[in-house]
């Protein structure tokens, strides 16, 4: 569904094969990603008009296996409030907003004077959405950064929580709500590591994970600058979270997700059951604005599945490509010589 295709491959210099791109323009973080009636949603920072960082609204994209994606009209454009900034997308299967069961629920930052929290609601399965009329739901005039929210059902306290990152304050804020309209704050995380402060915090997710049979917590934060390598990346904390605040375990701070320079700003998709898939950003602010692709710019990481697992007496992340990668490959050959006769993509 995007780029031309000849032979089977996209034929543009620098096209990436497997990994989603748009046809055209600018795209950063991934947002509002949900899954409902078999199909992934991947929303994503979008500039409809241009191939550099600007007019920022919802791109979208659709797709039934996580590796062939169809790219959809643009999901949210910006209004009177500002930018549509990245957020995260939940399925309201009681109703608790309202708008009908099995509403497909997006909030945003809207990015104007000021940072706030907005909603748009679906019922037309993500094809369209209306924004709220009474946004924002969370108002803000005094914080210089207030954003990325990403929202999910906690059980045992019966209501939505929403976590906020603080940016440049380096702290993650957490909000709760029982219909997704109104909502109060919680409590805030943050850490005295210093090297776990050393650049601005973005895009939050709260995950719960099982490890070794019990509930465990995962906090992953985006950073930038001060990534394991340089400029981007992402870290994570591992604890415990009780419906009204996460405190971290005690741990040698900070937990990198990676150690490569090109996957930021990812987060997981909601209404999946007991799995934890993260998509990201595939670069790095460092250098985002100068990649040579054209007539896009940038393409998401490859889809992996997040699992917690012992390592060294302690849990640690561990993340895996999605299973439906494998059956995108055709042949398998043995590589006998150092010249590798391919002319189309070739996993290695």
């Amino acid at each position: 569904g995007n780029g031309n295709l000849v032979d089977g491959a996209y034929n543009e210099l620098y096209r990436p094969q497997v990994h989603f791109t748009p046809t055209k323009n600018w795209i950063n973080d991934p947002n509002g990603m949900v899954y409902a009636d078999g199909v992934y949603h991947l929303f994503y920072q979008y500039n409809p008009k241009g191939n550099d960082w600007g007019n920022m609204s919802w791109g979208h994209a659709t797709s039934t296996n996580l590796i062939e994606w169809e790219e959809q009209p643009v999901a949210l454009e910006r209004d009177a409030l500002g930018d549509i900034f990245s957020g995260s997308a939940v399925c309201d299967t009681e109703n608790t907003a309202g708008f009908g069961k099995g509403a497909l629920v997006a909030f945003y930052t809207s990015a104007g004077s000021h940072q706030q929290q907005s909603m748009a609601y679906s019922t037309d399965g993500g094809k369209t959405f209306v924004k709220y009329d009474k946004n924002p739901v969370i108002a803000n005039s005094s914080e210089p950064d207030f954003r990325d929210p990403k929202v999910f059902w906690h059980k045992e306290t019966n209501q939505w929580i929403m976590a906020l990152a603080k940016g440049w304050k380096y702290a993650i804020e957490f909000w709760g709500s029982s219909d997704l309209k109104h909502w109060k704050k919680l409590s805030s995380f943050s850490t005295p590591i210093n090297a776990c402060n050393k650049g601005q915090w973005e895009c939050p997710d709260l995950l719960r994970m099982d490890y070794q049979g019990k509930d465990k917590w995962v906090l992953i934060v985006s950073v930038n600058p001060g990534g394991p390598v340089s400029g981007s990346g992402t870290q994570y904390f591992i604890g415990d979270f009780d419906g009204t605040s996460f405190v971290a375990d005690e741990r040698n701070y900070p937990l990198w997700l990676d150690y490569g320079m090109d996957n930021y700003a990812g987060v997981t998709w909601s209404n999946v059951k007991d799995r934890n898939i993260l998509i990201g950003w595939m670069n790095n602010w460092n250098y985002a604005g100068a990649v040579p692709a054209n007539p896009w710019r940038s393409a998401m990481t490859l889809p992996r599945e997040l699992n917690l697992i012992e390592w060294n007496g302690s849990p640690i992340l561990a993340s895996t490509g999605v299973k439906a990668i494998k059956g995108i490959t055709g042949e398998w050959k043995d590589i006998v010589t150092e010249s590798l006769c391919v002319s189309y993509a070739y996993q290695l």
